[in-house]
Formats: structure tokens, C-alpha cells, sequence
């Protein structure tokens, strides 16, 4: 898993989580990488300092040069997003990049999932039982 630092050419920063290196570049190179705040697809990769946990459970940033790695307090994250914005944010990327299935997302992704058909990102409904077939 590798996380990455993103940013939009609006200024928002946001983070991004990859299971790989490649899996980021593939994304970003069809245009998938969108920004968490606005939905603008053109966002670039951030420099960011390493991260490293501890066997007691801490987080410890590396920082440059010769300075001494320093336990770092973990707290969570808040975005300053107003929740209405964001959930109209969401939409609207959800509806831009996503093919809309319907009522056969549950078919449809068990489909991708076993190499039946390419994958791509869909958007749709399933029932609690169709949930559950995705589960197995």
C-alpha cells in the first residue's frame, strides 16, 4: 500500500492510497486520480517526507539531512469540507467516471472480479443479497 500526497490545480491537498506505485500511475495516467474536494482530474503527486512505525506502535517521521527521527502523535485527520459539498463533489465524479449499471452492479463486479469482462468503474444499486453474493 503506498500513500500519496496530491494536489489539484485549485490548491486542494488531499491524500491518495494505492495498492502500488504502478496501480497510482496506471490511475492517474486514465485519468481515474480525481480531486477528493472539487472532482478535477488533473492533479499532481506531492514531495512528501517518509513514514515509518515503530514496534511500540508510533508513528516516526524522517525528515532530511542528519536529524533524528522523532515519535510523531497520531490524531485523526479532518477535512475543512462542508459535508454537502462534498457529497455533491462525490456525485458529480461518481456520475463523470463511472459507468452507471444499475441494478446489475452486483452481477457486474463479481463479472470484473473474475476476468469475465474489463474492468472500469461502475456505479449502481444492489440488494442486501446481492451484497452478500459479492462477500463470497
Amino acid at each position: 500500500m503506498v500513500i500519496y500526497d496530491l494536489e489539484c490545480p485549485l490548491g486542494h491537498r488531499f491524500e491518495g492510497w494505492f495498492p502500488s506505485c504502478q496501480a497510482f500511475e496506471d490511475q492517474h495516467r486514465h485519468n481515474l486520480v480525481v480531486c477528493a474536494v472539487c472532482g478535477v482530474n488533473a492533479v499532481r503527486r506531492l514531495a512528501t517526507g517518509g513514514h515509518l512505525v515503530a514496534s511500540r506502535g508510533e508513528k516516526v517521521v524522517i525528515t532530511p539531512a542528519t536529524e533524528t527521527p522523532k515519535p510523531v502523535e497520531q490524531t485523526p485527520t479532518e477535512l475543512p469540507v462542508d459535508p454537502v459539498t462534498f457529497l455533491k463533489t462525490l456525485h458529480h465524479v461518481v456520475k463523470k467516471h463511472c459507468v452507471d449499471v444499475g441494478s446489475k452492479f452486483a452481477e457486474r463486479a463479481i463479472a470484473m472480479q473474475r476476468g469475465e469482462v474489463p474492468v472500469e468503474p461502475i456505479a449502481g444499486s444492489a440488494t442486501v443479497a446481492d451484497i452478500k453474493k459479492m462477500d463470497n
